[in-house]
């Protein structure tokens, strides 16, 4: 199989910087009080003796820290990056509040980043990056490995069926606006076995209902989309006139049915 078949099939399609922080930074109270894989997820790696006492780890994506803490408590150092203000404000008081003083933040997009620069190349036991949009080509996914001196880890959605999320686009006319959430996995594991990689997965079944205000909610997607391209007001109008017709007392319901690959390999 010729490699190159899935350096074109995986292009990043959220060109517009701006929005994208804006999305981020819109949901960061939200991320904070979610509950995450991250007991799971690290006891997974230490089982698998891809993190001790001694690691240093680079979390990407690391949003209010959930994972960058539990890193920092268990093992020597840790290096956070997040786009979001927001984000990085609730890591940096959720670690204070932890006690935890060995995690180093950073606000930067992963594709920016110069690692000679910033002095993080070949510097990590574990690159660490759990759904995080920022690994979305093969440019993002090298980096990672560069990052690395010993294992990198990621995670991402190998099916996200969001039923009103699905309806919406249809009635958009915008059936393919998530499809790249299908390629990064498949991509990310055929560019590193082609590469001499010895990639493993795991996949979790993940199910969840999520229950929001009709103005955040409306105000999630419009932003959402404009990460991808320019909406009209128009299109705005119609995004909040569907949601609000499929609301209940201002409040608007989610289904989701997903599963979730992490996949891990070892960079030497």
């Amino acid at each position: 199989m010729d490699i190159n078949v899935f350096l074109k099939l995986w292009k990043n399609e959220n060109t517009n910087k701006e929005a994208i922080e804006i999305f981020w930074d819109n949901r960061a109270e939200e991320f904070n009080k979610k509950e995450n894989f991250a007991n799971d997820i690290v006891n997974f790696l230490l089982n698998n003796k891809m993190i001790d006492k001694n690691s240093k780890i680079l979390d990407i994506g690391c949003g209010p820290g959930k994972y960058s803490i539990k890193f920092a408590k268990l093992c020597n150092q840790v290096v956070a990056i997040d786009i979001s203000n927001k984000m990085l404000k609730f890591a940096e008081y959720n670690a204070t509040k932890n006690n935890i003083y060995n995690i180093e933040f950073k606000k930067s997009f992963w594709d920016n980043i110069d690692l000679k620069e910033n002095n993080l190349e070949n510097k990590f036991d574990l690159v660490f990056a759990s759904m995080c949009p920022g690994i979305n080509d093969y440019e993002t996914l090298n980096k990672m490995i560069k990052a690395s001196k010993k294992y990198c880890f990621m995670s991402g959605f190998v099916k996200r069926d969001n039923f009103l999320w699905n309806k919406l686009n249809q009635y958009l006319k915008k059936d393919n606006i998530n499809k790249n959430i299908d390629k990064k996995i498949y991509c990310a594991f055929n560019i590193l076995y082609l590469k001499g990689y010895y990639p493993q997965i795991k996949y979790i079944n993940k199910d969840w209902e999520n229950v929001y205000p009709l103005d955040y909610l409306a105000n999630q997607y419009i932003t959402y989309l404009e990460m991808k391209e320019k909406l009209t007001n128009k299109d705005k109008e119609k995004i909040y006139n569907y949601l609000n017709k499929v609301s209940e007392n201002g409040y608007v319901k989610e289904n989701i049915n997903s599963k979730i690959a992490w996949i891990y390999w070892k960079v030497n």
